[in-house]
């Protein structure tokens, strides 16, 4: 198991899991997506999981700041791991790999929205001792 920044390399396969996190097959075709600009970015940060040369799971994160805040904030964008790579812990170690990095960005705090469904989810981001803070709203623009 290795995690390390995604490359562009990654792009085709790191879409396929995107596909099975969103749980449809829009990200099949080029376009639909941001990865690319994402790894431009200074504020945007893409780490993938590796089990045997294959990509299982993924991390991204972006980093900002805000108003009410003296530091910057971090906010994870996505976190996924393949449904036959579970039970290992790498959920897990992909959060705590983008804690790390937010620690050595100077983030003073990180923000998960998450689905209501994910409840496996929910119970490792509070044993790493995230609080359930109220929902998070959206519409589309």
């Amino acid at each position: 198991m290795k995690i390390r920044a995604a490359k562009k390399e990654d792009y085709k396969a790191l879409m396929g899991l995107y596909n099975a996190f969103v749980e449809e097959n829009r990200y099949s075709s080029p376009g639909n997506d941001s990865f690319f600009n994402i790894l431009r970015s200074k504020s945007g940060y893409i780490y993938v999981l590796e089990e045997k040369r294959e990509l299982v799971g993924f991390v991204s994160f972006s980093i900002r700041t805000i108003v009410r805040c003296p530091k910057p904030i971090v906010e994870l964008d996505e976190i996924f791991v393949a449904e036959k790579a579970r039970g290992k812990h790498y959920g897990k170690r992909l959060l705590e790999k983008a804690i790390r990095e937010a620690r050595k960005a100077g983030c003073c705090r990180m923000f998960i929205e998450t689905a209501y469904k994910r409840k496996i989810a929910h119970k490792m981001y509070e044993k790493l001792g995230f609080k359930n803070n109220g929902y998070h709203f959206f519409r589309s623009l």
